[in-house]
C-alpha cells in the first residue's frame, strides 16, 4: 500500500486563516510567556533604573541596559523559543491520529506547512513588537526620550535570531516522527560539528606525532555552532553602539534556506512515520553511521580517558574506539526497529562500520598521509621559527628563534629530521619519562618541548610541535641527538645577541640599568655607565661569552650562572608593537642573565664599584 499524502489539487489555497486563529488560541502559552519574558526583562528595570539617571534626558540610560539583553540573553532565548515552537505547531506529525486527521483534510499540504510556520513566527514577532512599545513607554514616563534603535535592535536582532532557530527546529521536526527526538536533534545538529571536530583534534593530538591544532578549524566550525558564534561575536562597543551583526544574516539567510528545504521534506513526508525516530528512509543509514561515528569519537575516547590514559597507547585507544562504535550502532538500530532484537539482522552493517572507524584509526596510526614524518627541504623554506623553554629564566626564557640564513634552516631541519627519526622513543618518552635530580639538587633528566614553524615557498606555512625531547647528560653528549642539535643550535655564534636585542635599534636610547635579584632590584645604573656596561654584554655575547642557553638546570647551568639580572630599559619612538594609536614614546626592558664567562661585563661592573652587589664566586 502507498503513503498516503493527501491530495494537492482538491483545495488550492497555500494559506487558510482559520488554521492560524486555532493555533493562536491553542498555544497561547507560548506566545504568551515568550512575550511576557522579555517584559519582565525590559520594562521593570527601566522603570526601576530610572531611579538613578541623572535629570537630563539621555538616549544612553535605557541603551545601556537594553543591549546587555539583546545581545547575552537574546541568542538563548531565541534558540529555546525555535524549538518550543516546533514542538508545539508541527505535534500533529508525531501521533498517528492527528497526523492521519490532519492530512485528511482537504488542503493543501503547502498550505498546510506555510500556515502553521507563519503561526510560529507571528508568536515570535508579534509580542517582540508590544513588549518593544512598552519599553519604549517605560523610556518615556522615565523623562529619557524614546530611544528608537535600541527598540529596533530588540526587534530585528532577537526576530532574525529567532527566525534562524525556528527554521532549523522546523527543518529536523521533517526528519523524525517522534516528539522526543525532535529536541535530541536539534540540541545535537546545533553543537554536532563543534564537538565532532573538537574530539577528531584530540585524536590527532594522540595518533599524529607532532600534530598541531589548525585554529582556523575551530573559527569554521564556531560558524556551525550557531550559538556559540553569535554570544561570542553579537557586542557592543565603548559607546554603545552593536557590532558584530555579519553572523545575523548570513543565519537569516540560512533560515530562508532550511525553511524550502522543510517545505520540500514535509510535501514528501510519508504519514505513517509518526512514532518513528527518524522518518525519511534515505536518513536512516545516515543516522545508524553517525551515531556509531559519534559514540565511537565521544564515548571511546572518554572510556580510553577514564581507564587507559596514563599508562595506554593507541592500540588501547583503538580497540575503546571499535567498541564504543560498535555499541553505538546497535543502540541507532535499536531506535530505528524499535526492538532489542537486533543483532541478528544488523551485525554485518556493525562491521562495515568498524571497518570504516578502523580505517579511520589507520590512517594516522600508520601515517598513511606522511604527516609525521614530513620534514621541508631547506630550499623550500623561506624562514623557521623555533620555539622552545630554556636556561637561564630571562628575555629568552621561552623564546620563538627566527632564522632566515641557510644554514642555519639547514640545522632546523636536522633537529626536525632528528627527531622524526626517534618517533618511536619520544612517543614512549612522553608518557614514560620521569624527571630526577641528583643529591645535590642537579638536574640529569628533563625533557623540553620544541615547536617548529616553517614558512614556506608561496606562503604556506608548515607547524610540528613535540612535547617531551628527552635532555640528559649522555644525549647532550651525542651531537646527533635532538637535545645536542637543540643546543647547538641556540647557542650558534651570533644568535644570542640577535635574539636579546631583537627589538633593539641604534637610535633607541638607553634610559637605565638595574641589576635584580630574584626579582628585586638591588642597583640602579643610569647615562654613561649603564651605556658602557651594555657595550661589554654585547662584546662578551659576540664572543660567545655571554648568553649560552642550557636545557636543563645541571650542574654546568648552576656554575656559568651568576645569579643576578641585567634589565636594560630602551626608549624608543618607533612602534615596535604595530600599535598606531599608542603614544609616540615606547619603553621596552631587555633582561640577560650575567654569567661567570662574561669577563668584560663582570670587568665594567667592578671598574663602576658594583662588584659588592654581585655574589662572592663572580665578584672574584
Amino acid at each position: 500500500m502507498r503513503s498516503a499524502t493527501s491530495s494537492s489539487e482538491r483545495v488550492h489555497q497555500w494559506f487558510y486563516p482559520a488554521l492560524l486563529k486555532k493555533n493562536t488560541a491553542r498555544f497561547w502559552p507560548l506566545w504568551l510567556c515568550w512575550g511576557l519574558f522579555w517584559f519582565l526583562l525590559l520594562v521593570p528595570r527601566i522603570v526601576e533604573e530610572s531611579r538613578y539617571w541623572l535629570p537630563k534626558p539621555t538616549a544612553l540610560y535605557p541603551r545601556r541596559l537594553l543591549l546587555p539583553i539583546i545581545t547575552n540573553a537574546g541568542p538563548m532565548l531565541a534558540a529555546l523559543f525555535g524549538i518550543a515552537a516546533a514542538m508545539l505547531l508541527f505535534s500533529y506529525l508525531y501521533h498517528h491520529r492527528s497526523a492521519g486527521f490532519f492530512h485528511a483534510l482537504p488542503v493543501r499540504r503547502e498550505g498546510l506547512f506555510l500556515t502553521n510556520y507563519i503561526s510560529g513566527l507571528l508568536f515570535l514577532v508579534v509580542p517582540l513588537v508590544v513588549v518593544a512599545i512598552l519599553t519604549g513607554l517605560a523610556e518615556l514616563w522615565a523623562g529619557n526620550g524614546f530611544d528608537f534603535p535600541s527598540l529596533f535592535l530588540l526587534v530585528f536582532c532577537v526576530g532574525m535570531m529567532g527566525f534562524f532557530f525556528y527554521s532549523f527546529a522546523v527543518f529536523c521536526a521533517m526528519f523524525t516522527g517522534h516528539i522526543l527526538a525532535l529536541p535530541a536533534f536539534y540540541g545535537i545538529l546545533n553543537a554536532l560539528v563543534a564537538v565532532v571536530v573538537y574530539l577528531l583534534d584530540s585524536l590527532a593530538n594522540l595518533y599524529l606525532f607532532g600534530y598541531v591544532t589548525n585554529p582556523d578549524l575551530y573559527d569554521v566550525a564556531q560558524w556551525f555552532t550557531p550559538l556559540a558564534k553569535l554570544m561570542s561575536d553579537l557586542s557592543y562597543d565603548d559607546e554603545y553602539h552593536i557590532v558584530g551583526l555579519f553572523p545575523i544574516f548570513v543565519y537569516a539567510f540560512f533560515g530562508v534556506v532550511f525553511a524550502v528545504l522543510a517545505l520540500i521534506a514535509y510535501r514528501r513526508r510519508r504519514i505513517e512515520s509518526a512514532g518513528d525516530v527518524v522518518a525519511v528512509p534515505w536518513v536512516r543509514p545516515i543516522f545508524k553511521y553517525g551515531v556509531s561515528l559519534c559514540a565511537a569519537l565521544t564515548l571511546g575516547t572518554g572510556l580510553w580517558t577514564l581507564f587507559f590514559s596514563f599508562n595506554g597507547g593507541k592500540m588501547q585507544l583503538a580497540l575503546c574506539v571499535l567498541l564504543c562504535g560498535a555499541v553505538g550502532y546497535f543502540i541507532a538500530e535499536m531506535l530505528l526497529s524499535k526492538s532489542f532484537r537486533v543483532f541478528k539482522k544488523s551485525w554485518k552493517g556493525c562491521v562495515l562500520a568498524l571497518v570504516l572507524i578502523g580505517m579511520g584509526c589507520a590512517v594516522p596510526g600508520l601515517d598513511l598521509t606522511g604527516y609525521q614524518s614530513r620534514v621541508p627541504s631547506v630550499q623550500s623554506v623561506v624562514s623557521v621559527s623555533v620555539t622552545s623553554p630554556s636556561y637561564p629564566y630571562d628575555a629568552l626564557g621561552y623564546n620563538k628563534y627566527t632564522f632566515t640564513d641557510p644554514e642555519q634552516i639547514a640545522q632546523v631541519t636536522g633537529l626536525h629530521q632528528s627527531i622524526v627519526d626517534r618517533r618511536s622513543s619520544l612517543e614512549h618518552t612522553a608518557t614514560t619519562f620521569e624527571f630526577d635530580v641528583d643529591d645535590s639538587g642537579y638536574t640529569y633528566a628533563d625533557t623540553c618541548s620544541v615547536r617548529l614553524t616553517y614558512t614556506l615557498t608561496g606562503g604556506r606555512t608548515m607547524t610540528r610541535y613535540y612535547s617531551a625531547v628527552p635532555v640528559t647528560d649522555e644525549l647532550l653528549a651525542d651531537s646527533d641527538t635532538p637535545a645536542a642539535r637543540l643546543t647547538a643550535l641556540f647557542n650558534a655564534p651570533g644568535v644570542a645577541a640577535q635574539e636579546y636585542f631583537e627589538d633593539w635599534s641604534e637610535k633607541d636610547s638607553l634610559s637605565y640599568l638595574t641589576l635584580n635579584q630574584n626579582d628585586r632590584i638591588i642597583k640602579t645604573v643610569d647615562g654613561g655607565d649603564a651605556q658602557k656596561v651594555l657595550k661589554a654584554v654585547q662584546a662578551d655575547m659576540a664572543a660567545g661569552d655571554l648568553g649560552r642557553r642550557f636545557l636543563m638546570q645541571d650542574r654546568s647551568y648552576y656554575q656559568s650562572s651568576v645569579g643576578v639580572d641585567l634589565c636594560f630599559t630602551f626608549y624608543t619612538t618607533r612602534d615596535i608593537w604595530g600599535d598606531s594609536t599608542a603614544p609616540d614614546d615606547h619603553s621596552y626592558t631587555v633582561t640577560i642573565r650575567l654569567q661567570n664567562s662574561a669577563a668584560q661585563t663582570l670587568s665594567v661592573l667592578e671598574e663602576l664599584g658594583l662588584s659588592d652587589v654581585l655574589p662572592p664566586a663572580a665578584a672574584n
